[in-house]
């Protein structure tokens, strides 16, 4: 009865409660909450990460090349002013997927450390870093998706500011596809992962000390028949 307990408590009972409990201790935005902050953030900035204007934008670029209309300007207003907004959108895009991704991590680590109790969250934490889903693992990744996805919408936002003018049809070349790079993922080492893994490893470790401290009691205590 005692060990049917443990294995209740072990594999049932905690797992439900490291959940509930790192979502109350860290609480985190629905879909639908985060996907309308995004958008209102987005539509009208917050203190600090003011949206572009693109007449502003279009003043300064008159007043940077000494022009009295933009058709006298030798780069395209469209691609300034859009590569302006992306970088705005992308401060909005740190700030809030910043703050969610921290989030999930604390609640991780809430996780990890319920395993005092109860060692086969350690062990779920531990596996999944070894085999690539935890959290960490999945920001890696989608932090490298979105600074190429950044650095394409640069590349094409210059393109378009530089090689038309203002007004002007504008179709990217063959020749400006073939400069943008393939998008290539490096996966963390194994040391990496195993760092991020650091405080499951350490409760891991104790309950197996416990273990051996526990074992070695028993057996000075058997008596040999």
């Amino acid at each position: 009865m005692a060990l049917l307990g443990i294995w209740v408590l072990n594999g049932l009972v905690a797992p439900r409660v490291a959940v509930d409990l790192s979502k109350w201790l860290h609480p985190t935005p629905s879909a639908v909450e985060f996907a309308r902050t995004m958008e209102r953030e987005i539509g009208s900035g917050v203190p600090g990460i003011e949206r572009p204007d693109r007449g502003e934008t279009t003043a300064r670029l008159l007043a940077e090349y000494g022009v009295e209309t933009v058709d006298d300007l030798p780069v395209n207003v469209i691609g300034v002013y859009l590569q302006e907004s992306e970088e705005f959108a992308n401060r909005i895009f740190d700030r809030n997927y910043g703050a969610l991704w921290n989030r999930f991590e604390r609640q991780g680590v809430v996780h990890e450390a319920l395993s005092v109790a109860a060692p086969l969250l350690a062990v779920r934490t531990l596996s999944m870093g070894l085999a690539g889903t935890d959290v960490e693992q999945h920001r890696h990744f989608a932090t490298a998706a979105e600074e190429y996805r950044r650095d394409l919408m640069r590349r094409m936002n210059g393109d378009l500011a530089e090689n038309s003018r203002t007004g002007e049809t504008y179709i990217a070349t063959a020749d400006t596809w073939a400069e943008v790079p393939p998008f290539q993922y490096d996966s963390p080492s194994l040391g990496w992962v195993l760092q991020n893994r650091t405080l499951s490893l350490a409760m891991l470790g104790l309950w197996l000390i416990g273990a051996f401290l526990v074992a070695g009691s028993l057996v000075r205590r058997a008596e040999v028949a």
